[in-house]
């Protein structure tokens, strides 16, 4: 969501999780999950159109789309 985010700057997208925890997180400076240039981008767009959300049920009704990931295992 952060590379649509960056991509598409008239875009807003909000990320979502149920674990308050990893939204608090991704808003300070430790992303729960690595991938290389991640952590850049998140930065450069949370606030201005990449947003980080615990309220599910608000960033469900306030989209034209949702996106569900779930965790993927390592095997």
């Amino acid at each position: 969501m952060a590379v649509i985010a960056d991509r598409y700057p008239e875009i807003a997208v909000t990320v979502a999780d149920k674990n308050p925890n990893k939204i608090y997180a991704s808003n300070t400076n430790q992303l729960p999950m690595y991938e290389s240039g991640l952590y850049q981008t998140v930065k450069q767009r949370v606030g201005d159109n990449l947003n980080l959300s615990a309220n599910i049920d608000t960033a469900i009704a306030d989209s034209n789309c949702v996106f569900i990931s779930v965790n993927t295992p390592a095997k």
